[in-house]
Protein backbone atom coordinates (compact mmCIF):
# COMPACT_ATOMS: atom_id res chain seq x y z
CA UNK A 1 0.00 0.00 0.00
CA UNK A 2 1.37 3.37 -0.96
CA UNK A 3 2.22 5.62 1.97
CA UNK A 4 -0.08 8.68 2.09
CA UNK A 5 2.91 11.04 2.30
CA UNK A 6 4.62 9.65 -0.79
CA UNK A 7 4.96 12.02 -3.72
CA UNK A 8 3.68 10.58 -6.99
CA UNK A 9 6.00 10.49 -9.98
CA UNK A 10 9.38 10.00 -8.28
CA UNK A 11 10.12 6.31 -8.79
CA UNK A 12 13.56 6.41 -7.17
CA UNK A 13 12.14 8.00 -4.02
CA UNK A 14 9.09 5.74 -4.11
CA UNK A 15 11.26 2.63 -4.22
CA UNK A 16 13.04 3.57 -1.03
CA UNK A 17 9.84 4.79 0.61
CA UNK A 18 8.42 1.31 0.20
CA UNK A 19 10.76 0.37 3.05
CA UNK A 20 9.74 3.50 4.93
CA UNK A 21 12.94 5.52 4.66
CA UNK A 22 14.81 7.92 2.43
CA UNK A 23 18.28 9.40 2.91
CA UNK A 24 19.73 12.50 1.35
CA UNK A 25 23.50 12.77 0.72
CA UNK A 26 25.15 15.85 2.22
CA UNK A 27 26.84 18.63 0.40
CA UNK A 28 30.25 19.93 1.34
CA UNK A 29 30.35 20.50 5.08
CA UNK A 30 26.69 19.54 5.52
CA UNK A 31 25.28 16.78 7.74
CA UNK A 32 23.59 13.62 6.57
CA UNK A 33 19.80 13.64 6.91
CA UNK A 34 17.77 10.45 7.07
CA UNK A 35 13.95 10.41 6.95
CA UNK A 36 11.63 7.67 8.19
CA UNK A 37 7.89 7.55 7.59
CA UNK A 38 5.34 6.03 9.92
CA UNK A 39 2.09 6.20 11.85
CA UNK A 40 1.73 7.55 15.38
CA UNK A 41 0.37 5.32 18.13
CA UNK A 42 0.50 4.89 21.90
CA UNK A 43 0.42 8.57 22.88
CA UNK A 44 0.91 9.38 26.56
CA UNK A 45 0.85 12.93 27.92
CA UNK A 46 1.54 14.22 31.40
CA UNK A 47 2.48 17.48 33.09
CA UNK A 48 4.66 18.44 36.03
CA UNK A 49 4.01 21.60 38.00
CA UNK A 50 6.65 23.38 40.04
CA UNK A 51 5.58 25.95 42.61
CA UNK A 52 8.05 28.39 44.15
CA UNK A 53 7.55 31.07 46.79
CA UNK A 54 8.93 34.57 46.26
CA UNK A 55 9.24 37.01 49.13
CA UNK A 56 11.00 37.73 52.42
CA UNK A 57 10.60 34.18 53.70
CA UNK A 58 13.60 34.34 56.07
CA UNK A 59 12.19 37.40 57.84
CA UNK A 60 8.78 35.76 58.29
CA UNK A 61 10.32 32.56 59.65
CA UNK A 62 12.49 34.55 62.08
CA UNK A 63 9.50 36.59 63.34
CA UNK A 64 6.44 34.35 63.69
CA UNK A 65 3.20 36.24 63.58
CA UNK A 66 4.59 39.02 61.39
CA UNK A 67 2.60 39.42 58.21
CA UNK A 68 4.75 39.57 55.12
CA UNK A 69 4.23 39.43 51.40
CA UNK A 70 4.82 36.12 49.68
CA UNK A 71 3.86 35.38 46.10
CA UNK A 72 3.66 31.96 44.55
CA UNK A 73 4.89 31.25 41.07
CA UNK A 74 4.05 28.07 39.21
CA UNK A 75 5.70 26.55 36.17
CA UNK A 76 4.07 23.73 34.23
CA UNK A 77 6.10 21.48 31.94
CA UNK A 78 4.30 19.05 29.67
CA UNK A 79 5.76 15.85 28.24
CA UNK A 80 4.33 13.80 25.41
CA UNK A 81 5.63 10.35 24.45
CA UNK A 82 4.51 8.13 21.59
CA UNK A 83 5.71 5.58 19.06
CA UNK A 84 5.99 5.82 15.30
CA UNK A 85 5.28 2.51 13.54
CA UNK A 86 7.29 2.15 10.31
CA UNK A 87 6.63 0.05 7.21
CA UNK A 88 8.90 -2.76 8.40
CA UNK A 89 6.95 -3.11 11.66
CA UNK A 90 9.57 -1.45 13.87
CA UNK A 91 8.76 1.39 16.26
CA UNK A 92 10.67 4.58 17.01
CA UNK A 93 9.97 6.10 20.45
CA UNK A 94 9.58 9.89 20.47
CA UNK A 95 9.49 12.29 23.42
CA UNK A 96 8.34 15.90 23.02
CA UNK A 97 8.73 18.53 25.72
CA UNK A 98 6.28 21.42 25.98
CA UNK A 99 4.65 20.61 22.66
CA UNK A 100 1.24 19.14 23.54
CA UNK A 101 -1.10 18.21 20.74
CA UNK A 102 1.61 18.06 18.08
CA UNK A 103 0.38 14.66 16.90
CA UNK A 104 -2.54 12.30 17.45
CA UNK A 105 -2.93 8.55 17.11
CA UNK A 106 -3.07 7.56 13.46
CA UNK A 107 -1.30 10.66 12.13
CA UNK A 108 1.23 10.08 9.36
CA UNK A 109 4.57 11.65 10.28
CA UNK A 110 8.09 11.97 8.95
CA UNK A 111 10.94 11.64 11.43
CA UNK A 112 14.19 13.30 10.43
CA UNK A 113 17.49 12.05 11.80
CA UNK A 114 20.82 13.83 11.40
CA UNK A 115 24.42 12.72 11.63
CA UNK A 116 27.84 14.07 10.74
CA UNK A 117 29.17 10.60 9.88
CA UNK A 118 26.41 8.10 9.11
CA UNK A 119 23.98 8.34 6.17
CA UNK A 120 21.45 5.86 7.58
CA UNK A 121 21.32 6.52 11.32
CA UNK A 122 21.64 9.42 13.71
CA UNK A 123 19.78 11.54 16.25
CA UNK A 124 16.12 12.49 15.86
CA UNK A 125 16.02 16.26 15.41
CA UNK A 126 12.82 17.07 13.52
CA UNK A 127 9.28 15.83 13.05
CA UNK A 128 6.82 16.66 10.29
CA UNK A 129 3.11 15.92 10.73
CA UNK A 130 1.66 15.03 7.35
CA UNK A 131 -1.89 15.40 8.64
CA UNK A 132 -1.52 18.98 9.89
CA UNK A 133 1.45 20.12 7.79
CA UNK A 134 3.33 21.29 10.90
CA UNK A 135 7.04 20.73 11.46
CA UNK A 136 8.83 20.73 14.80
CA UNK A 137 12.59 20.95 15.38
CA UNK A 138 13.94 19.20 18.48
CA UNK A 139 16.85 21.11 19.98
CA UNK A 140 18.10 18.22 22.19
CA UNK A 141 18.54 16.20 19.01
CA UNK A 142 20.46 18.96 17.26
CA UNK A 143 22.70 19.38 20.30
CA UNK A 144 23.39 15.63 20.25
CA UNK A 145 24.42 15.84 16.59
CA UNK A 146 26.91 18.62 17.36
CA UNK A 147 28.57 17.71 20.68
CA UNK A 148 31.98 18.75 19.45
CA UNK A 149 31.59 22.41 20.38
CA UNK A 150 31.20 21.55 24.07
CA UNK A 151 34.28 19.32 23.92
CA UNK A 152 36.20 22.12 22.21
CA UNK A 153 35.31 24.58 24.97
CA UNK A 154 36.26 22.08 27.67
CA UNK A 155 39.59 21.38 25.97
CA UNK A 156 40.40 25.08 25.65
CA UNK A 157 39.54 25.70 29.30
CA UNK A 158 41.73 22.81 30.42
CA UNK A 159 44.63 24.08 28.29
CA UNK A 160 44.27 27.62 29.69
CA UNK A 161 44.17 26.31 33.26
CA UNK A 162 47.30 24.22 32.73
CA UNK A 163 49.11 27.13 31.07
CA UNK A 164 48.32 29.47 33.98
CA UNK A 165 49.52 26.96 36.55
CA UNK A 166 52.75 26.32 34.66
CA UNK A 167 53.61 29.88 33.58
CA UNK A 168 52.57 31.87 36.65
CA UNK A 169 54.55 30.62 39.67
CA UNK A 170 52.68 30.45 42.95
CA UNK A 171 49.27 31.17 41.47
CA UNK A 172 46.41 29.71 43.47
CA UNK A 173 43.95 27.19 42.05
CA UNK A 174 41.10 29.50 42.99
CA UNK A 175 42.50 32.42 41.01
CA UNK A 176 43.34 30.22 38.05
CA UNK A 177 39.86 28.74 38.01
CA UNK A 178 38.37 32.24 38.18
CA UNK A 179 40.32 33.27 35.10
CA UNK A 180 39.22 30.13 33.26
CA UNK A 181 35.55 30.73 34.13
CA UNK A 182 35.74 34.29 32.80
CA UNK A 183 37.47 33.20 29.59
CA UNK A 184 35.04 30.34 29.06
CA UNK A 185 32.25 32.82 28.28
CA UNK A 186 33.75 34.19 25.02
CA UNK A 187 34.94 30.68 24.17
CA UNK A 188 31.39 29.37 24.39
CA UNK A 189 30.12 32.25 22.27
CA UNK A 190 32.81 31.57 19.66
CA UNK A 191 32.02 27.84 19.62
CA UNK A 192 28.29 28.51 19.27
CA UNK A 193 28.68 31.05 16.48
CA UNK A 194 31.42 29.16 14.68
CA UNK A 195 30.11 25.61 14.92
CA UNK A 196 26.74 24.96 16.53
CA UNK A 197 24.74 27.77 14.94
CA UNK A 198 25.90 27.05 11.34
CA UNK A 199 25.24 23.35 11.87
CA UNK A 200 21.69 23.90 13.14
CA UNK A 201 21.02 26.17 10.16
CA UNK A 202 22.33 23.45 7.85
CA UNK A 203 20.16 20.83 9.55
CA UNK A 204 17.04 22.94 9.16
CA UNK A 205 17.87 23.72 5.54
CA UNK A 206 18.48 20.04 4.80
CA UNK A 207 15.22 19.10 6.54
CA UNK A 208 13.18 21.60 4.54
CA UNK A 209 14.81 20.50 1.29
CA UNK A 210 14.27 16.80 1.98
CA UNK A 211 10.64 17.31 2.99
CA UNK A 212 10.01 19.36 -0.13
CA UNK A 213 11.35 16.51 -2.29
CA UNK A 214 9.31 13.81 -0.54
CA UNK A 215 5.95 15.31 0.28
CA UNK A 216 3.09 16.07 -2.10
CA UNK A 217 2.95 19.52 -3.64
Amino acid sequence: MKHPLQRVGQSDVAAQLSSGAWSSPPGAGSPYVFAKFGLVHGIRTWSKARVSAVGDIDSICAHPGVVGEISLRSTVRSTETFFVRHHDGTDTPVTLEDAPGTVADGHEVVLLFGSLKHPDRGHLYALHNGRTGDSLFLHPGMEAIAPAYEAWVAGCCAAILLAILLVVPGVSWLLAMGVVVVLSIPLRVAAYVGHYWPLTRALKKRANGLLASLLPV
